[in-house]
């Protein structure tokens, strides 16, 4: 494949998001800090914008096979379709609408890709894509995490996909490429954050192919494991509040990463925690789908995911404010 669309996708990114730093805050996008909040001082938002415009740029110029206008011009519309959720970076939208909105940028997806990937449109699609996406924006809250996720997340999907759909690859390492040129400006001290359009563009895309790869033999539960360590931490952490008996559908900071860097990790720890982490469950999609060091991938990805669950367990179970 040419790599010019995704050094232009990279290089666009970096860019857009660098001019969003500097008019964010004149458009009034500031993240002010409250009581859920990782961060002390005001930072920018809508950073994901950027990310979106390199994706953007970057499926103009592939030459998509055969089929150029369904796959790159769903995923295009997909994201304009989310960047309503821009509103709620200055005036909270109610849960239902913010809802709304992701069913009206996953259906977009669905219908336009239709023709592409017919069996696509059903409920259980859908309910993947809306997971994947709020999974993703959850797991948005600490500088650098999302995007460095991302980086690594499409380039797993790139090995994963590579051998069985030309598209697909391409589309994951255009994901990490847009993603590596937003955390540039997103890395600890973030100078801008993703916000929600970046984190439910990422968790539409990365669902999106897993969903794809079954049509080509890969099970979407081996099409997921790029965003592995998100789905870990995600699924844990509604698991045990709902244990606990917390209401989940309030905003909290109780995920791993954010109890982690609350207990006295830093930011840096904790992205590069997630990074070999996502790293784990890479090299488990990349075994399951060869069928070769299957039960070794899968004791490390266990003993991985157990050892940060205990760790951060114990360092928080350490704190006052445990509850």
């Amino acid at each position: 494949m040419s790599y010019l669309p995704l050094i232009a996708g990279f290089v666009t990114a970096i860019l857009a998001t660098r001019l969003l730093v500097s008019i964010a805050p004149r458009l009034g996008f500031v993240d002010v800090p409250n009581e859920r909040s990782m961060h002390v001082l005001p930072v920018p938002t809508i950073g994901g914008m950027g990310l979106l415009f390199g994706v953007w740029v970057a499926l103009m110029l592939y030459p998509f096979l055969d089929r150029p206008l369904a796959l790159s011009l769903g995923v295009f519309l997909s994201g304009v379709v989310l960047s309503v959720l821009v509103i709620d970076e200055r005036h909270a939208l109610p849960w239902r609408t913010k809802l709304l909105v992701q069913v009206a940028a996953t259906v977009t997806l669905l219908v336009v890709t239709r023709d592409v990937y017919p069996s696509l449109f059903a409920a259980v699609p859908l309910a993947i894509l809306l997971y994947t996406q709020n999974l993703y924006n959850f797991l948005d809250g600490l500088d650098g995490l999302s995007g460095l996720v991302g980086c690594m997340a499409g380039a797993i999907g790139f090995s994963l996909f590579s051998a069985v759909d030309g598209d697909l690859a391409a589309l994951s390492l255009i994901a990490g490429a847009a993603s590596l040129g937003f955390v540039i400006w997103n890395v600890p001290p973030a100078r801008i954050f993703m916000g929600d359009v970046g984190a439910h563009y990422l968790g539409l895309i990365f669902g999106w192919i897993a969903l794809v790869g079954t049509r080509h033999g890969i099970p979407v539960y081996i099409g997921l494991l790029p965003i592995g360590a998100f789905m870990f931490d995600g699924t844990y952490t509604l698991i045990r509040r709902l244990t606990r008996g917390d209401n989940v559908t309030q905003a909290h900071r109780y995920h791993l990463y954010q109890r982690l860097h609350r207990s006295g990790c830093s930011a840096v720890a904790v992205d590069s925690l997630y990074v070999l982490w996502t790293a784990s469950f890479g090299a488990l999609a990349m075994a399951w789908r060869s069928g070769s060091y299957v039960w070794p991938s899968t004791a490390l990805v266990l003993v991985a995911s157990l050892a940060v669950t205990i760790v951060t367990e114990v360092r928080w179970s350490r704190m006052d404010e445990y509850h």
